[in-house]
């Protein structure tokens, strides 16, 4: 496992190249253009580098296949990435002091990891704490004050190296596995960041034209103005007081809703034409304000063609990652990654690959039922999954009456009334795993797909799941039982989610933190496999269950094809150290910008 007293501390001190008070010294692709820099660098405490220093290169290379702990080790990875290549960075085995005070303090609670609170949670008996938060509470901008941040940067490798070693000795063994799978993702996942993604600037002026001009005639039409759309209160007016449209819902203040839920009930309710415009408008404009806004607002203030969406590890309670469009919340460098629907196509086509590269996607195939599966132990999942059987074309021959192959079939020929139903298949697989109500499915088919089913059928699909994986039913017994007794959910790689209060909901995040959790670690597993074997392969993006990579184009086919074969083997079995009865593979797609993917067998 790791041995704590080989390992090494490292900190960065960055500022911009000139006085600024944009946050440049937070954004390492900045040393690309020449306007921040690294002004200083610790390692295990001694000083290796200054603006005029030349060592740092060396020391980086006497660290190879060695541990080094940095705090927020990303934005460290990231900038001597951009400094020194990816080689020299990947071949350390990186460690986060931040993450890991995230492992074993995972909870409801919301909690500072920031390495002044880590400190003062975990290490308040140092001798140097009253020093330490003395000097971080100065207010000192980076670039200024050379002195301030040299002791600065020296102090804070010191408390970091002190810091890690006594939160690993509180860490539980079943949890270092899973934290160390984690940790390969860093040097990978940072050198994404600096890369970021290449957008069609053209693309989106000419897209964002044409929504507009389609947006304004809509609203010409209606006669409003397009004001209305991102407005509730002219909503309001146009629809219960001018089409005299039926409140379905009520806002706290008793307003009537005009909620986008709310919106679809009415627009489905109606057979007003208008609605069909209405509703046209609103998605265009939804559309623009994330999206082509956003690549423009982010060009505006990279400076660049291209997107810097700051990724999270562990940026949920489950551990997925997440990413940060804006820096300190304010500069946009990036759109809503995490929230691009899978069908927006026209702006996903804006996102391409750099020169010499196209862009292999891989899929999680069915992450979390197949998760389901292995927690649940379920025979019904195991055996169909052992036979390649679809499980939501067997749920859909199971609600709709259809053969299994014809389901299958007409899914892959996209006979209309087949795909339709397969996606209440999926739908009622996806969301009955999770102890759903009627209700609540009910209302979880009309916001995924605007289907309109009621209570009896609902009650009838929940039946019919149940009998169908009678193992899942007795799984969210033995889950809840389980974190009752211990306080705690876990993974199938030792992360833990404190559970405080067993009510409904609680109850709910211990029957549903093993299932996601695993499939985050899965996840996690993945990149760091990846990075080992196909190191020229550089990972853009991590969307829903899915990995976007740039791939040199000359290896694209070939790198896919090993992928699919590599996930479909045991090679999770020996990374997680346990028998797994349902494998785990990915799905890859190709293509040469994000909008443009398509499967390869």
């Amino acid at each position: 496992m790791l041995d704590i007293n080989g390992i090494s501390a490292l900190d960065l001190e960055t500022g911009p190249l000139k006085p600024t008070d944009l946050p440049y010294a937070l954004e390492p692709w900045r040393l690309h253009q020449n306007r921040a820099e690294i002004t200083i660098a610790s390692i295990r405490g001694e000083v290796n580098c200054t603006r005029k220093g030349t060592q740092l290169r060396d020391d980086l290379e006497k660290l190879k296949d060695k541990y080094v702990i940095a705090h927020n080790a990303l934005f460290d990875a990231a900038w001597l990435i951009e400094e020194y290549g990816y080689n020299l960075v990947n071949n350390i085995k990186w460690l986060d002091s931040s993450l890991l005070s995230k492992w074993i303090s995972n909870s409801g609670e919301r909690i500072s990891h920031s390495l002044i609170n880590s400190c003062n949670r975990h290490i308040s008996d140092h001798p140097r704490i009253e020093e330490f938060n003395d000097i971080k509470f100065q207010k000192v901008k980076p670039g200024e004050d050379y002195e301030y941040w040299l002791e600065r940067n020296k102090l804070d490798t010191e408390m970091t190296l002190a810091l890690f070693k006594a939160m690993w000795k509180k860490t539980p063994e079943s949890m270092k596995r899973g934290f160390l799978i984690e940790q390969r993702t860093i040097a990978p996942i940072a050198r994404g960041w600096v890369k970021g993604i290449p957008f069609d600037s053209k693309h989106v002026s000419a897209l964002h034209k044409k929504m507009e001009s389609k947006k304004q005639a809509i609203c010409k039409d209606l006669g409003v103005t397009s004001a209305l759309l991102s407005s509730p209160k002219q909503k309001k007016e146009l629809l219960f007081d001018k089409w005299g449209c039926e409140p379905i819902e009520y806002t706290p203040k008793g307003s009537p809703s005009t909620s986008a839920e709310v919106l679809q009930r009415l627009h489905q309710q109606s057979n007003d034409p208008r609605f069909d415009d209405l509703m046209g408008a609103v998605k265009l404009n939804t559309l623009q304000s994330k999206y082509t806004n956003g690549f423009m607002k982010a060009k505006a203030y990279t400076l660049e063609d291209t997107i810097y969406g700051s990724p999270r590890i562990f940026g949920t309670y489950t551990g997925r990652m997440t990413y940060s469009s804006k820096t300190l919340k304010k500069y946009q460098v990036s759109i809503a990654l995490h929230q691009i629907p899978r069908k927006a196509k026209t702006i996903k086509h804006a996102m391409k690959a750099p020169e010499g590269y196209g862009i292999l996607a891989i899929d999680a195939n069915s992450q979390e039922l197949r998760w389901m599966g292995i927690q649940s132990m379920d025979e019904a999942l195991i055996e169909n999954y052992s036979k390649g059987l679809d499980l939501h074309s067997t749920m859909t021959a199971s609600i709709y009456g259809r053969p299994y192959d014809e389901v299958v079939q007409g899914n892959m020929n996209g006979v209309h009334d087949i795909v339709e139903e397969r996606q209440s298949g999926k739908l009622v697989n996806l969301s009955c795993q999770y102890r759903i109500g009627a209700p609540a499915l009910a209302r979880k088919f009309f916001s995924t797909y605007q289907k309109d089913i009621d209570r009896s059928t609902a009650y009838r699909y929940l039946s019919m799941y149940k009998k169908q994986y009678p193992g899942v039913i007795n799984y969210w017994d033995e889950a809840i039982r389980k974190a009752r007794l211990e306080g705690y959910a876990e993974t199938v790689s030792g992360r833990r989610y404190n559970i405080d209060k067993f009510d409904w909901q609680g109850e709910s995040s211990a029957i549903n933190f093993p299932i996601q959790g695993s499939g985050a670690e899965h996840t996690y597993a993945t990149i760091g496999l990846v990075n080992k074997l196909f190191p020229e392969m550089v990972l853009a993006l991590q969307l829903h269950d899915g990995l976007y990579y740039y791939c040199p184009v000359d290896r694209v086919y070939e790198i896919a094809a090993e992928i699919r074969a590599l996930t479909k083997t045991n090679v999770y079995e020996t990374i997680f150290d346990k028998e797994l009865p349902i494998a785990l593979p990915f799905d890859t797609e190709i293509g040469e910008s994000f909008g443009t993917l398509k499967g390869v067998n």
